[in-house]
């Protein structure tokens, strides 16, 4: 609070007077805190008056000044997977870096509260959204590309819309996988998958499938089994996958919840 007038909120009058600079150069620092046009060394100046005199900007009015509110939303299936909770970390650290807040939404896979974070980001003006092996909901997409809001789809393919997209080879990866599991010679090799309707695990075990053909076997749909990505489900499809005759000697798993269950029913 500014020490002349305690009883007033501070303003960028009283940042620009203990920082020795101008008015404008606090305010290219407020609401662009990256730029490169103000000096690192006057910016920490900055930055230092507006923490010793307490200064905290209007960020409603700087968004509507400068259409930025320089936040972005991330929406996630499940933020306790620790897939989802990795990448979104790392997400994190790198808006931070360009001088963005971001925040998290959770949908538990749920269709109706992924629509509902939607439109909360989206009245929240955030800069863009980033939707983490969901986005299957087209109205979502919609919203945001309507209001020519960014988007980047993570982990989904989505050929008929027209979003950004960062992909897995998850063929790839079940094919590796299986090869791994084949070259230490098991060839009854279980496979725990997700929902078929989730083309990365569709995609994971027709790469299973593939190396299974490499090697001459036969696919034997007994031993897939679908779970749905948690823990638990891991657990019973491996109790039903080995609980066959003959016992299969090896278990390929389609994500890492489901590994850890199964490594638990092995146990």
């Amino acid at each position: 609070m500014s020490k002349d007038h305690p009883s007033r909120r501070p303003t960028q009058y009283d940042v620009a007077r203990l920082a020795g600079v101008s008015q404008s150069a606090v305010s290219k620092v407020l609401n662009d805190p990256a730029s490169a046009s103000i000096p690192a060394e006057t910016r920490q100046r900055i930055l230092k008056a507006v923490e010793i005199v307490g200064y905290q900007p209007n960020v409603l009015a700087r968004s509507l000044r400068v259409g930025k509110t320089h936040m972005l939303g991330l929406i996630v299936p499940d933020s306790a997977n620790p897939f989802f909770a990795e990448l979104g970390k790392h997400m994190e650290e790198a808006a931070y870096r360009q001088g963005y807040s971001v925040i998290l939404c959770n949908t538990g896979g749920d269709p109706d509260r992924e629509s509902f974070y939607t439109d909360t980001l989206l009245r929240q003006q955030v800069d863009g959204v980033i939707f983490v092996a969901g986005g299957n909901q087209a109205n979502c997409l919609n919203q945001a590309l309507e209001r020519q809001i960014p988007v980047v789809v993570v982990d989904r393919d989505l050929p008929d819309c027209a979003v950004d997209t960062v992909l897995l080879d998850n063929f790839q990866g079940g094919l590796l996988a299986t090869r791994h599991l084949l070259a230490l010679g098991h060839r009854r090799i279980g496979c725990i998958a997700g929902p078929s309707n989730v083309t990365p695990s569709a995609e994971r075990v027709l790469g299973y499938k593939a190396a299974l053909g490499e090697y001459g076997i036969a696919v034997d749909d007994a031993l897939i089994r679908q779970g749905n990505f948690q823990l638990e489900s891991g657990w019973k499809r491996a109790h039903e996958i080995l609980g066959q005759a003959p016992r299969p000697t090896a278990l390929f798993a389609c994500n890492d919840l489901m590994a850890v269950g199964a490594l638990r029913a092995a146990a």
